[in-house]
């Protein structure tokens, strides 16, 4: 059971992050506060971050490192005036020693009802929003979360995640989580890096955009999850990372487990499945190819038949490939039986050119489901020798595949389109 919703300024963080000013409910954010407000939230943190990382965030994040230096008497002065007259207004400010208060920043149970913009802001420990209603706008672009984990939220307005970190840094079981969240407006994903990624049960209800968003450590789980037909993830096989595998006692990697691979293809399948759902045919393609990629590094026939099955056609999305090959097959079936009529061997076999016969007669072999052979070679076909004629069994069986495939490549080319 849900316990009851207190406001923003209950909150020591919220009121940390926010002792130059709020925002105003308007149709933009006012960033005239935010650079005053980003540097006490930095000079405090900064406190328990090393020399050494400060500058990397700093350099990474396009920080000052200023930003990261201790707390001033006039900025003192200014976070006791904001905590005043709150629950916090008697506590001491957080110091050096307090570090144990931000080993987990707590967002519990909490309406925000102003707009949030905390834009290129760190949080170097695992940040928890559970059971939180955003009822405007919201905005952490570009920042960095250690860990994070957005539980049973819902975001009435518009929310901004573009180009922040997600869980990216750190320890390699941090997890950047939106899990039974349900979003009104639009939500922007782009350009971020997600680790460990969990969408599940969540409701995306106008749109979402993840346009050149980087998922690390295994395909993000949307298990249950609602996404609407204007989505966007991005379609290039280097925004998906595998799962780090196993490293055993020597520090050695090992490969990954059936288990493993089983679990990713299952993540890519319901995303396939999903997109195939909103009629979004080119995601929906691309997540059945890395789906049997994922398969094809499974042990056994069925990993060999997808193997080939990406050798020859792409998973099916190739056009030029089975092309090839069904070229390839005519004309060295031409060479084979032109070279055959062109010698005394084929003894009583009347032809009028041994090019032009050799040709039809491989013609006839690679497209011999519309009957062709029996039409116009039937005399030469009795007369064929045994290894011939396996040539040209052999042809009718390869025309068949690759034709098929050619017309599977040319069915997913114009439904893409």
């Amino acid at each position: 059971m849900n316990k009851a919703k207190k406001p923003e300024n209950s909150n020591l963080y919220y009121l940390l992050a926010t002792v130059y000013g709020e925002q105003d409910k308007q149709s933009s954010f006012n960033g005239e506060h935010e650079d005053k407000n980003r540097r006490i939230w930095h000079a405090i943190i900064g406190q328990w971050i090393s020399e050494k990382s400060i500058k990397s965030f700093a350099s990474s994040m396009a920080l000052d490192v200023r930003e990261f230096e201790p707390l001033n008497a006039s900025e003192i002065e200014d976070i006791k005036k904001r905590l005043s007259g709150t629950p916090f207004s008697k506590g001491d400010i957080p110091g050096k020693e307090d570090a144990h208060a931000f080993f987990g920043i707590d967002f519990r149970n909490i309406t925000f009802e102003k707009p949030i913009l905390m834009k290129r802001r760190l949080f170097p420990t695992t940040v928890t929003f559970v059971n939180c209603t955003f009822v405007e706008k919201c905005s952490f672009s570009d920042s960095y979360f250690k860990s994070v984990h957005f539980i049973n939220c819902t975001f009435e307005g518009y929310a901004f995640f573009q180009g922040a970190r997600f869980g990216n840094f750190g320890s390699v079981s941090n997890a950047c989580e939106f899990k039974n969240c349900t979003f009104d407006e639009h939500v922007d994903f782009s350009n971020c890096q997600l680790r460990n990624a969990d969408f599940s049960n969540s409701t995306f209800k106008t749109s979402v955009h993840f346009e050149d968003a980087h998922f690390f450590l295994g395909c993000p789980k949307f298990f249950e999850a609602e996404l609407p037909e204007n989505t966007i993830f991005p379609l290039k096989s280097s925004h998906w990372g595998l799962p780090f595998p196993s490293v055993d006692r020597q520090g050695k990697l090992q490969e990954y487990s059936e288990s493993d691979i089983h679990r990713e293809s299952i993540k890519f399948a319901v995303l396939r499945k999903k997109m195939d759902a909103i009629q979004r045919p080119v995601e929906a393609n691309f997540f059945m190819r890395k789906e049997l990629s994922l398969r094809s590094k499974l042990k056994g026939w069925d990993a060999l038949l997808i193997k080939s099955y990406a050798v020859l056609s792409g998973y099916g999305h190739s056009v030029s490939r089975p092309f090839i090959l069904l070229l390839t097959t005519i004309f060295f079936g031409a060479a084979v039986y032109s070279g055959y009529f062109a010698t005394p061997l084929r003894a009583s076999i009347e032809i009028d050119s041994p090019l032009t016969t050799g040709l039809g007669l491989s013609l006839s072999a690679t497209f011999n489901f519309l009957g062709l052979g029996r039409l116009f070679f039937d005399e030469i076909l009795k007369e064929l020798p045994s290894a011939l004629a396996f040539i040209y069994g052999l042809q009718t069986f390869s025309g068949f595949l690759f034709s098929f495939l050619l017309g599977l490549g040319v069915r997913s080319q114009l439904r893409l389109k």
